[in-house]
């Protein structure tokens, strides 16, 4: 009965979420659920637990309010700046227009690995890739599995090292560093890249082969590529001194220790 109410309890909050109900109604009442589910006093889970207990709403978001607000923050400035689309572009000279879904996964991917959030990156990615979609004639479909792939699977949760909010609050939580399980998570980050992009690629083929083109939305508007944007080296700059800093502390510690 008491994993039941959990898991149905996050069922319940993912589904009230999508139907639009206000996010703190939803949480109260489905924490509501698991606290009878479970035999909790409900005045003290309520009002103890849920607030300011350990992983409590209030003491989660304060503690790391300042990670929330430096994300936010970067991920505007890698928009409004272009930079994000700076770099896509730069892939899109690299590899070429008609390889639409490895420039989407692979954009997506720096940007998330490097810090900024999944949603800017989501919102950054979108215009230039339904213009990518209209040059590749691919179904807009593959693009929003493209985006899940490069922004929510293996920078998300598998490549160590990353400064993103999911790496950097499970890190404090279990009192490790950002690289920790370096080995498994670098392994298990390729397979999900592989095995996306296979799945991505078979796709397109069979979409191809069924006459399948490149339809856009009622609200969607292809937007037109500037020359404005700033070039990739400076748009990439931003990520690679953030992950520099992560990552030469490390490099100079071991040195002194050998």
């Amino acid at each position: 009965m008491t994993y039941l109410g959990l898991l149905g309890s996050v069922a319940l909050l993912i589904w009230l979420a999508l139907r639009g109900v206000n996010i703190v109604f939803a949480s109260l009442f489905c924490s509501l659920i698991i606290i009878l589910t479970n035999g909790l006093p409900v005045a003290a889970g309520m009002g103890e637990y849920f607030s300011f207990g350990p992983l409590g709403a209030f003491t989660f978001a304060g503690k790391f309010f300042l990670l929330f607000a430096a994300g936010a923050m970067f991920g505007r400035v890698m928009g409004e700046s272009h930079a994000a689309s700076s770099i896509a572009l730069a892939l899109i000279r690299k590899l070429g227009a008609e390889r639409a879904l490895w420039i989407t996964v692979l954009a997506c991917a720096l940007l998330t690995y490097g810090g900024v959030v999944v949603f800017v990156v989501i919102f950054a990615m979108y215009p230039l890739g339904l213009k990518l979609l209209q040059e590749a004639n691919i179904p807009k479909r593959l693009f929003c599995g493209a985006l899940a792939l490069g922004a929510g699977t293996f920078t998300l949760t598998a490549l160590p090292g990353t400064p993103s909010i999911h790496n950097v609050i499970a890190s404090v939580s279990l009192g490790t560093d950002l690289f920790a399980g370096f080995w498994p998570g670098l392994i298990g980050g390729v397979a999900m890249f592989g095995l996306g992009m296979w799945y991505l690629e078979r796709e397109r083929k069979k979409a191809f082969v069924a006459g399948e083109v490149f339809i856009p939305g009622p609200n969607d508007r292809i937007v037109e590529v500037h020359d404005d944007y700033p070039h990739w080296l400076v748009a990439l700059s931003p990520i690679l001194v953030l992950l520099g800093l992560i990552i030469l502390p490390r490099v100079f510690a071991g040195s002194a220790n050998a």
